[in-house]
């Protein structure tokens, strides 16, 4: 168990993540990449779905899953 915790949330919650990013004009090969304790039902970029289901038990392990963005 983690040593701080800042916000503990119940077992069955479900939370939904927002983050702005920048992605300069002309960007190739843009990735995603993901850590997730559980799961990630849906990954979304730009408002596009990008991937869903993602399973994973027990602690997260930094980058783990890549997403590919696509153009």
């Amino acid at each position: 168990m983690q040593q701080q915790v800042s916000t503990e949330w119940s077992v069955n919650s479900r939370l939904l993540i927002r983050r702005t990013v920048i992605v300069p004009a002309g960007a190739t090969n843009v990735r995603i990449m993901l850590s997730v304790d559980n799961d990630a039902i849906n990954v979304y970029f730009n408002g596009h779905l990008i991937a869903s289901n993602i399973r994973h038990e027990s602690c997260p392990i930094g980058d783990e899953f890549r997403i590919d963005v696509g153009p």
